[in-house]
């Protein structure tokens, strides 16, 4: 895939745009910073589509370039009435937020959170989708997206302390919430990532714990710390054919706010009875890619979240394949073909022939 300046793409994350503008005349430079030459939505892409030094599967990267497509508009999103949508300014790299209050004459209205009142909404400008007002599934956590500006101080501390804690802050810097390390930004709205909110056995009513499905109560990694002494049977027999068999056993020490390796395991003292234990999960690894510049591809191995420094390659995106051209007679070959391969595709701008 290359992109080229007029082109109407589709990104990662289902929004249309279209590549504005490239800047110089370098279709292969790249900034300091990684950024590539071409603008889409006022941001800097490679022209293989990548969004700055993120890799191709990132949620702003281009996904494909579209035929016969729109970019997006309040009338091609058809918003309504208590919509939450947000406009992205190139200028201040900032997104503005703004609820519909209604449409009029063709024309789409808002009530201002900076300007007070009815504001005239341009309905061909580029516009993201934060919120539909019909949309309940969203978690009573988040609500209708809050600026920091906006949130009280006790807002305000709570995500601190969650931060500090090592709870995952999500923003919605970019239309979508996306987890990154904040920046408590007054323009950006920010909440505790919903899957990073545990909940625990303590915190659970009677009726929450008689409905738990009973594949989580004998997870013997126990996430929701239930205590030994609550413990199904099944549970209790899963820790202690794994502590027999020479794998690891935790308890949560609640002090320290982790699971501790447990090199006394004696669950059945009732010193001990109440505290939660568990099985040690299977490390989870996961690679991460960057990219150095446009020739080459950095990875790296997460273990728990945790990079692992001697997992880490780089390695060339672009390579050089020649080929030996024959027309089949008894001279042998009569040229050689050059071609580059990006990431094992075939650059056809780059195919060369040269005489022997």
């Amino acid at each position: 895939m290359k992109i080229e300046v007029g082109d109407t793409v589709e990104l990662n994350n289902g929004e249309v745009h279209k590549v504005d503008r490239m800047i110089g005349d370098d279709p292969d430079h790249m900034n300091a910073f990684g950024d590539g030459p071409f603008v889409i939505d006022g941001l800097r892409y490679h022209k293989d589509g990548r969004r700055a030094y993120y890799g191709y599967s990132h949620n702003l990267s281009v996904k494909r370039i579209l035929r016969n497509a729109s970019p997006n508009t309040l009338a091609n999103l058809h918003v309504g009435p208590g919509d939450v949508v947000g406009f992205h300014n190139p200028q201040k790299n900032k997104m503005t937020l703004y609820t519909i209050q209604g449409w009029a004459n063709g024309r789409c209205y808002h009530m201002g959170q900076d300007f007070g009142g009815a504001f005239n909404m341009d309905p061909d400008s580029c516009w993201r989708v934060v919120r539909r007002a019909s949309d309940d599934t969203q978690s009573s956590q988040e609500g209708e997206p809050k600026l920091w500006r906006d949130m009280t101080d006790a807002e305000k501390g709570a995500l601190l302390l969650a931060h500090r804690e090592g709870k995952v802050i999500e923003n919605n810097a970019d239309g979508t919430f996306f987890a990154a390390p904040p920046v408590w930004d007054d323009d950006v709205a920010y909440r505790i990532k919903p899957d990073d909110i545990p909940t625990l056995w303590r915190d659970m009513t009677d009726e929450e714990k008689a409905n738990v499905p009973a594949d989580v109560l004998d997870d013997p990694t126990n996430p929701l710390r239930i205590p030994w002494n609550e413990c199904g049977r099944a549970a209790k027999g899963a820790v202690l054919l794994a502590e027999h068999e020479g794998k690891e056993v935790e308890f949560w020490c609640a002090s320290d706010g982790e699971w501790v390796k447990d090199d006394d395991f004696s669950p059945s003292r009732a010193v001990f009875n109440a505290l939660p234990y568990r099985v040690k999960p299977e490390s989870v690894r996961e690679t991460m890619t960057g990219y150095y510049d446009a020739a080459h591809r950095i990875t790296f191995d997460l273990i728990d979240g945790e990079p692992d420094c001697s997992s880490i390659k780089m390695e060339p995106v672009r390579e050089t394949v020649t080929l030996m051209i024959d027309d089949g007679s008894m001279g042998g070959p009569q040229a050689i073909g050059i071609i580059d391969l990006i990431d094992g595709e075939p650059d056809c701008s780059s195919i060369k022939m040269e005489k022997l």
